[in-house]
This record gives C-alpha cells, structure tokens and sequence, in this order.
C-alpha cells in the first residue's frame, strides 16, 4: 500500500513534507531556465509558505483602518522550478539529531492580526 496522497490534501500549516513532482532539468541547483522546457520527475522536500500584511484601507472622512491581506501563498522553497503532484510525510527524525527548521519567514493571518491590534492599542492609548 502507498503512503502517497495528492498535493491538495497536503497540511498548508508549514509542515515539511516529502513531495514527488515535476521539475526543470537540474533542479534544485537551477539559477535560470526557460519556462516552456519539459519537466522531469522529482523528489523535494517542501512546505506551504503564506504571507500576509496589514493593508490601510479608507473607512472614511479620512480615517483609515488596518485589514489582514494575503500576499503570496505556495509550496516553498522553489515554486517556479518545482510543481509537486503527491506528498507523504516526513519520517520521524533519528533520536539525537537537530529537528529540521523551515527557511524564511512566514507571516499567518493570526500574526498579522494580533500585529493590527497591537496597533490599534497603542494609537488609543
């Protein structure tokens, strides 16, 4: 039996996850390529990244307010040069080793807001 599941069932938390797709040609150490290349199956490690900022929108008489808004969301680290089509979890890391960090910085909708009250706090008081 496999442990193979397609890529829209995949946690969107910022889990890693082993992934099988498509990639270019000399993935992951591409620098450039050209889109309309043929892909080659892959294996890659990844996680869904998410971004999201406190946009100021006008409510009126010119007073604003700060609303969460997502700018990017996809499966990190290499969207353009690596599409995943099925995932399995990672296996358990050996006992004694480093727990394996995500690289970069993701932004969720709950950090954003509670940065939006924060806000909110401090220009009220």
């Amino acid at each position: 039996m496999s442990d193979w599941k397609t890529i829209d069932s995949a946690p969107k938390d910022g889990t890693k996850i082993f992934a099988y797709g498509q990639a270019v040609k000399g993935f992951p150490s591409v620098v450039a390529w050209n889109p309309d290349e043929p892909r080659e199956p892959a294996f890659a490690i990844i996680w869904w990244m998410e971004g999201w900022y406190a946009a100021e929108e006008p409510i009126g008489d010119g007073v604003y307010t700060k609303t969460p808004k997502k700018s990017f969301d996809y499966w990190a680290p290499e969207p353009q040069t690596f599409r995943p089509t099925h995932w399995m979890s990672l296996p358990v890391q050996p006992d004694g080793c480093d727990a394996i960090a995500p690289r970069g910085r993701t932004y969720s909708r709950e950090s954003v807001e509670a940065e939006i009250a924060e806000d909110r706090e401090a220009a009220l008081s």
